[in-house]
């Protein structure tokens, strides 16, 4: 996980020029000029910068495979955006699944720990990273466990 960006153009920036697509590339999905996309992405106190119409991040998005925007939108608004995984319940190894959960979970402790003895920028990001971390595999034990148990659900039912 990388640090969170801290305003929207720098979402904007990171999600353009940090794409596995050239920027002529991204221009040409959204229909955009490479120098129209290239405003986009000037700092805030540039006075000669362009706002991207809110009608573009979703294709901008979508086109970089990049999720800096949302990152940013969801930090600002207190909340933490995860894509939902898609697991096979059938080749997911339970005990595989339990020690990562547990390890990244004990991580996080740690870090927590760290922070509080010595709360410092560096140690605020760390912690922060390792608790997303817990957050996104507990969507995934979420999704295995309710698919699991439909699946029990449905023998049951029989």
């Amino acid at each position: 996980m990388g640090k969170s960006p801290r305003s929207l153009k720098e979402a904007i920036y990171v999600t353009v020029h940090r794409s596995k697509k050239n920027i002529n590339e991204i221009a040409e999905d959204l229909s955009l000029s490479d120098n129209q996309l290239y405003r986009y992405c000037y700092n805030e106190e540039d006075s000669s910068h362009a706002d991207l119409p809110l009608r573009r991040l979703l294709p901008l998005i979508k086109t970089t495979g990049n999720f800096a925007i949302l990152d940013y939108l969801e930090n600002r608004l207190g909340r933490v955006a995860i894509k939902i995984p898609s697991l096979s319940a059938s080749r997911f190894d339970e005990d595989e699944m339990m020690e990562k959960y547990h390890g990244q979970t004990i991580e996080a402790v740690q870090a927590l720990r760290a922070f509080f003895k010595n709360p410092t920028g560096k140690t605020y990001r760390i912690v922060d990273e390792h608790l997303r971390a817990v957050i996104k595999e507990t969507v995934k034990v979420n999704k295995y466990a309710n698919k699991k148990m439909k699946g029990q659900f449905e023998l049951w039912d029989e």
